[in-house]
């Protein structure tokens, strides 16, 4: 007797395979998208970082901090040190062990400081989208955890605050003194 027919088994099998090569597909096309979109943003944050560096303004604490984000902006590994790192940054900072850096004296310096910082921190999550999301989901349930002990108008207060330096910069375009 001949059975022609292909086995269904080979069949769900040859199907799974298909769905994963194309999911693997459609996640290199986002990635390479992310990636190239997110260039020029990368690259502002390459000049803002190095005009910062270069006033020898900043205090060592946050040079460093820059220095080793100048070095890994292009690290795809990043985002998933952050993805480990979140959660027990959020126990340690809750239990009241967490080391407030120095604050930046001059405003200006200070704004275009977290501004480049914050450039640094989309870049890079730009890189690995998986990664991004879990870090989202991860900052999202740690302001949920935080709210009850630190209160929620911090962190809607320093939101406003941010967005609103973002687009003052973003008018002014690059300068880092004056």
């Amino acid at each position: 007797m001949t059975h022609s027919a292909v086995p269904p088994a080979v069949i769900s099998v040859a199907a799974v395979y298909a769905a994963l090569v194309g999911c693997a597909v459609a996640y290199a096309l986002v990635v390479y998208l992310l990636r190239r979109g997110t260039q020029s943003l990368r690259t502002d944050f390459a000049l803002w970082g190095e005009m910062l560096v270069a006033t020898k303004a900043l205090p060592t604490a946050q040079e460093k901090t820059l220095r080793f984000a100048l070095e890994n902006s292009y690290n795809a590994w990043m985002p998933w040190l952050f993805v480990l790192a979140i959660p027990l940054y959020g126990i340690v900072s809750l239990l009241g062990l967490a080391k407030k850096p120095p604050v930046i004296a001059n405003e200006r310096l200070r704004e275009r400081y977290h501004m480049a910082i914050g450039m640094w921190g989309l870049g890079i999550a730009c890189l690995s989208p998986i990664a991004a999301v879990i870090l989202f989901a991860e900052i999202f349930i740690a302001a949920i955890v935080i709210f009850p002990f630190k209160g929620a108008d911090v962190f809607f207060d320093m939101t406003e605050r941010t967005l609103r330096k973002v687009s003052v910069g973003t008018q002014r375009g690059l300068t880092v003194t004056g």
